[in-house]
């Protein structure tokens, strides 16, 4: 599935920097290997919100719905891991990983934690 997100959003959450799950970029060698950069986003899988939602079991979320704020959690933790990039002062982010963890809660029900991870460098 690819995720669709306005291009604005993009610029904004990943700057000049260059994002990519293959090992190198083609054309551009790699100068400086400055580390492994991740970025984490959590998103609730509950409808309820507030001081109610640990009281009753919360409901299911509409497929679409779900997909949309799994999409949000996405470009969060992929935004969050493109800043630590920058703050090592790379240029790109080689080696992309995402991880989608599921933890259940009984009283408040199921969290999942994606994760962006890879290796920031300077092309």
């Amino acid at each position: 599935m690819v995720a669709r997100v306005p291009e604005r959003q993009v610029q904004q959450n990943a700057g000049c920097i260059i994002i990519v799950t293959t090992a190198e970029i083609e054309g551009r060698p790699v100068l400086d290997y400055l580390g492994i950069v991740s970025g984490e986003a959590t998103m609730d899988l509950s409808r309820r919100r507030g001081r109610i939602a640990h009281l009753a079991r919360p409901g299911k979320l509409a497929p679409a719905k779900l997909e949309q704020r799994l999409s949000e959690a996405r470009c969060r933790a992929v935004a969050e891991m493109a800043r630590n990039a920058r703050e090592l002062g790379a240029t790109a982010i080689l080696a992309v990983d995402l991880r989608y963890t599921s933890v259940q809660q009984p009283d408040t029900g199921d969290l999942i934690i994606v994760t962006a991870s890879g290796t920031a460098v300077s092309v």
